[in-house]
């Protein structure tokens, strides 16, 4: 409005070009100031004409409104330049660096979630959007992804970048996205944890180094060292039965002293570890389940949620049945767990993520592929698993 009642003499020009400011000859709205002719877009002149009018007005309210407006005309002229969208880009950049954009974890059914490949092996990328919007749907509390359910160690880097943008763009903040990171080397996993909070990552899950057999006082300065370099929340990852280690409450407690290192997935099948953890660690690190048949009691005794590869094919049920049993009402859980033991079973009848990948195909949504050195789930299993999908109706 202020504009309209100045009408300056202005044909698409550059204040900054005369190189002086416009000067007040005989009045408040009197002015006649020359311009070098530049091409300007809109958002550029609007931003010089709210600087003119902070010049007259001589408040530091108008300043600012026009230097926020000029930096936000330059921002976006140099981003086109680039062949961005300035929106999409702010947002990214946001989420990258600012910690209130990222979406916390809270326990919950947290889905440990495939990757969805077409007969050929590559990525399934429309299907992995359909996945997550199911899960959004269905009330999952957080997703996995690129974890060894995800196949992680036979994806690129190229298909990493792609599935986390994916994954991030879809759900939207809906539950938090967290990138699996682990692996032996130190740097590697710091490289990843970084690739992962380039790309709007919320978490990650880092897995005790495998093979090598690290001893604890090893593990906790390779997880610190991790969380000293990587800005997001970590949760670790202890599995013997696939690490050859084990990492004892001991080491987790000197762990979870490190501010970033926020939470445990433990994997060990050992209910007794829940008090340990809890006692040792304080209340406010989340301690997950690995293990989906037992997960329903884990979190009845303490435990804050279950990193679930059930949640692949039942997300719904395993949501509630977890809600339930930290609220105390357990035959409403176990009631649903029951429904669900055949599939926390026959979902291992071979090596994850065989079977499970076999269930969301007979499901409908997601197709054959899995990459080798895994392959299908042979035929000698099917009538197990499609009745175990029948018991737990979600088919």
């Amino acid at each position: 409005m202020l504009l309209i009642a100045l009408r300056p003499a202005v044909t698409c020009h550059s204040l900054l070009a005369q190189g002086s400011a416009p000067s007040n000859r005989s009045g408040p709205y009197r002015h006649s100031v020359r311009f070098a002719r530049v091409k300007m877009g809109s958002r550029t002149i609007l931003a010089l004409l709210l600087l003119l009018v902070a010049n007259l007005a001589r408040t530091s309210a108008f300043r600012a409104c026009a230097t926020f407006s000029l930096k936000n005309a330059r921002t976006s002229f140099g981003q086109c330049a680039q062949g961005r969208r300035p929106a999409q880009t702010a947002v990214r950049a946001e989420r990258r660096g600012d910690v209130s954009m990222r979406t916390a974890c809270k326990g919950g059914s947290v889905v440990a979630l495939v990757t969805p490949m077409l007969g050929d092996n590559s990525i399934d990328y429309p299907s992995l959007v359909k996945l997550l919007e199911w899960h959004v749907k269905e009330g999952t509390d957080g997703a996995v992804i690129l974890g060894t359910t995800g196949e992680s160690t036979m994806i690129n880097m190229d298909e990493r970048t792609k599935i986390i943008k994916t994954a991030v763009e879809t759900v939207k903040g809906a539950f938090p996205i967290i990138v699996g990171t682990g692996t032996i080397e130190t740097s590697k996993v710091i490289e990843l944890g970084k690739h992962a909070l380039q790309h709007g990552a919320d978490a990650t899950l880092v897995i005790t180094p495998y093979y090598v057999k690290p001893p604890q006082r090893a593990l906790v300065k390779h997880f610190t060292d991790i969380a000293d370099a990587v800005d997001l929340p970590m949760i670790v990852y202890n599995c013997p039965g696939r690490t050859g280690v084990d990492m004892k409450p001991e080491t987790v407690a000197q762990m979870s002293k490190h501010a970033r290192i926020v939470g445990i997935k433990d994997a060990t099948g050992d209910l007794e570890r829940v008090a340990a953890l809890r006692a040792q660690c304080g209340a406010n690190f989340l301690i997950y389940s690995g293990e989906d048949d037992s997960g329903c009691d884990f979190v009845r005794i303490g435990g804050d949620g279950v990193i679930s590869v059930t949640a692949n094919v039942a997300p719904g049920p395993m949501h509630n049945m977890l809600t339930w049993s930290k609220q105390g009402k357990k035959d409403d859980a176990e009631k649903i767990n029951a429904m669900l033991m055949p599939l926390h079973k026959r979902l291992f009848l071979e090596s994850n993520p065989i079977p499970a990948k076999k269930a969301l195909e007979i499901m409908g949504k997601i197709g054959k592929g899995i990459r080798p050195p895994l392959a299908p789930l042979a035929d000698t299993h099917l009538d197990a698993l499609r009745e175990a999908l029948v018991i737990g109706k979600v088919v």
